[in-house]
């Protein structure tokens, strides 16, 4: 969700192609004006009806033009209101459409529309250059099936998409097939495809799920066991860990609210979403939203025994053990320790010890020669 700023420009018909293209439309002011530019010339076209989008109303080529299915609208992305445009279509008669786009979520929502829309024939003209194929929407549904493709949405907000996070070293493949291995999530991925009140209740086939994705071969349940079983016996490098659970739950939470309420009302005019705070973001400023990693604090603060830091005499403020309000250890590389430690009391201490050891293993050795 959060965006760059970029460099704001003034749109008109006479304004320079900017170079630096990317950078432009960064900036949403920019995106805004151009849009709105777009929108007021391209209906100017004779001989065709045509409709674009106002903000949350339409404009029409047509005079007297009202479609209330289209207007007031209050979806944020054109992904969701090109599937609304559509459905309008399908009630005015037409039966077959085409939709234009380079963007895999509007796949993704088709599939997961297209047995509400009521067409005989759906189609994503997709990619560009080399890259370019029609889809067809209706084949590809009929394939998969009604329900797989309700879960679609979820299943493809979990395993990354434009504002929701990937799960590292393991793409969608990996994950459609731990789907097709472990059908049984499917129905928590269709009640978080569509306005999902509670994610706690489905965590269990999900938690299973991820385990099998990172593991095919694993019993285990939990994703936390899961991560202790690969890295203590199988020698899993920490990249390569499943997340906890207490992160799975936040980025759950995200797909959800990206899956059940910004695309699983994509048919509807105006969308009620609920609060982001309490689904898995945080409030950023500037009406921007990042993401609430996990609810766990992080390691180096959880685990602040393990903190060492590498000062000579740590009589500056930059001590890291000072910052933390800690004494140096053993662990710390400081030698004239300012901090409350003493490394060469500690090594004659443990010489000492080693002395008594010595002493002591010495002494069990002439009993056992005395015995013999």
């Amino acid at each position: 969700m959060l965006r760059g700023a970029g460099i704001r420009r003034k749109v008109c018909l006479n304004t320079p192609v900017p170079r630096d293209w990317k950078n432009f439309l960064r900036n949403n002011e920019n995106k805004k004006e151009l849009f709105s530019l777009i929108s007021e010339k391209i209906i100017g076209r004779a001989g065709k009806e045509i409709i674009s989008t106002a903000g949350p109303t339409i404009r029409c080529s047509r005079l007297n033009c009202l479609h209330p299915g289209l207007q007031p609208c209050n979806h944020e992305e054109a992904d969701t209101r090109l599937l609304l445009h559509a459905k309008e279509a399908s009630q005015a008669g037409h039966k077959s459409i085409i939709i234009r786009t380079v963007d895999t979520d509007v796949i993704v929502i088709s599939l997961a529309a297209f047995a509400d829309i009521n067409l005989e024939a759906l189609w994503i003209a997709f990619g560009t250059g080399k890259d370019f194929e029609l889809i067809p929407i209706h084949r590809v549904f009929n394939k998969i099936g009604p329900e797989k493709a309700a879960a679609l949405p979820f299943f493809h907000a979990f395993t990354g998409s434009d504002t929701t996070s990937a799960f590292n070293k393991y793409g969608k493949k990996s994950a459609w097939e731990t789907l097709n291995n472990f059908p049984e999530v499917l129905t928590a991925f269709q009640v978080l495809s569509n306005k999902p009140k509670d994610v706690e209740t489905l965590m269990c086939d999900i938690e299973q799920f991820v385990v099998l994705m990172y593991d095919k071969t694993s019993s285990q349940t939990s994703v936390n066991k899961c991560r202790k079983e690969l890295f203590t016996k199988k020698s899993r490098f920490f990249d390569g860990l499943p997340p906890t659970r207490a992160a799975l739950i936040q980025h759950v939470l995200r797909c959800a609210y990206q899956a059940g309420y910004c695309w699983g009302q994509c048919l509807e005019k105006e969308q009620e979403l609920p609060d982001p705070a309490i689904w898995g973001w945080t409030a950023a400023g500037d009406g921007e939203w990042a993401p609430n990693w996990s609810l766990l604090p992080e390691a180096s603060l959880a685990c602040q025994e393990l903190l060492s830091c590498g000062c000579k005499s740590c009589n500056t403020k930059r001590c890291k053990c000072k910052k933390a309000m800690l004494k140096c250890t053993m662990l710390c590389k400081c030698e004239d320790c300012e901090n409350g430690y003493k490394r060469t009391e500690h090594m004659e201490n443990h010489n000492t010890d080693d002395d008594d050891e010595g002493n002591e293993t010495a002494n069990y050795t002439d009993d056992i020669n005395e015995d013999l």
